[in-house]
């Protein structure tokens, strides 16, 4: 199959996993049932699906927060904890074992878990997955750039292409991570506004009623500022999470036209569950309209992460390089927008969070889902 076809294909293959995955979870969410009814088989592969669909069905990836349902990461570790006690040599389990630990908040025991999985099966994926939690939690310069330097060698001599190419893409979050000037409150200037243009708005969760809560509020007031300015630009609306029959894209799309926007200018993204099925479905939506410039919108936290997801989504997918700036509405928890502007310092939790969904677009991690 040559580029050209596939780069049409994408937008339809992705789409189909989606909804596949989707049903696949829905399926799940019908089995509700306790761990222990796992101990009815007597084959190790039996318990061990039947673990794994225990853990695979309490998956936050498609349920989003564990205030308003029964998902959690307790028993996502539990499931997978149980499946790799009778199958320890399944490579999938092993490192769906390691990345519910790390999910559940046990990052010590992921990385050790990795770590024994890299000797054992010498994959790539746990052995780079290993390294890139030692990095994103280094507390110092020199152990951030220097992060365990024999697992690293070891990942250059077995696999020099895949280990420069995503050691390259850390690199470069690391710089919009490091970026004293990424963060502002001021529409930016666009060189082109118009049909090459797009505002891309990253939404916030619903409350349970399906009502935008306070961040989001803020995010819609700042995006129509700037859909003010750009009044002949499209807006992409985000977000795909049902809350109360709605979604974040459904609610984003009608504040704007109730606030006079032209229903033609908007393209609703309605089939993310997270910022990484953001970037992937903005970057489709950005090919099809033929994008050139883009105007990230969402809270000031979430600049640095949704910037380095868009960019490496809109480099996977899209054949043109696309040019991405931003504005932000400033998070409540910052007293003041200079506090909103400070980086990060090394080993705080932006560092783990935006290397892992960077990973993401290019390879799914989550517990469940390793391949």
């Amino acid at each position: 199959m040559n580029r050209k076809k596939l780069f049409f294909l994408l937008p339809v293959l992705l789409l189909t996993f989606q909804q596949s995955a989707q049903a696949a979870h829905a399926n799940y969410e019908d089995k509700d049932f306790p761990l222990s009814d796992c101990q009815q088989y007597s084959s190790s592969v039996q318990k061990a699906d039947c673990f794994t669909d225990y853990a695979v069905s309490h998956h936050i990836f498609y349920w989003g927060n564990t205030v308003y349902g029964v998902n959690a990461n307790g028993p996502i570790e539990e499931g997978f904890a149980a499946a790799y006690q009778v199958s320890p040599d399944n490579i999938n389990i092993a490192n769906s074992y390691a990345a519910s630990l790390v999910r559940n908040g046990h990052a010590p025991q992921g990385i050790d878990q990795y770590k024994a999985n890299f000797s054992k099966f010498g994959d790539f994926q746990s052995g780079f997955t290993a390294w890139s939690l030692i990095r994103a939690a280094a507390k110092t310069a020199d152990e951030h750039n220097n992060a365990a330097p024999e697992l690293y060698q070891q990942l250059k001599k077995r696999y020099p292409d895949q280990t420069q190419k995503y050691t390259t893409i850390l690199n470069s979050a690391d710089k919009l991570l490091q970026d004293e000037s990424l963060i502002n409150f001021d529409i930016p200037a666009v060189k082109n506004p118009g049909r090459y243009h797009a505002i891309v708005v990253l939404g916030f969760q619903l409350d349970k009623n399906g009502n935008p809560q306070e961040p989001l509020v803020g995010i819609m007031n700042k995006a129509l500022a700037v859909a003010n300015a750009y009044p002949t630009s499209k807006i992409i609306v985000t977000g795909g999470v049902p809350r109360n029959n709605r979604v974040e894209a459904e609610v984003m799309s009608d504040f704007f036209t109730s606030h006079g926007i032209d229903k033609s200018l908007l393209i609703p993204e309605v089939l993310s569950y997270d910022t990484v099925q953001n970037a992937n479905y903005v970057a489709m939506i950005m090919r099809s309209f033929n994008i050139r410039e883009a105007t990230i919108v969402t809270r000031a936290g979430h600049i640095r992460r949704g910037t380095a997801l868009m960019q490496n989504a809109t480099q996977l997918y899209v054949p043109w390089k696309v040019a991405i700036n931003s504005v932000a509405w400033k998070d409540t928890k910052y007293k003041t927008e200079e506090d909103a502007r400070k980086v990060p310092g090394f080993g705080n939790g932006d560092y783990k969070a935006t290397y892992r969904d960077v990973l993401r677009i290019y390879q799914q991690e989550y517990p469940g889902f390793i391949n």
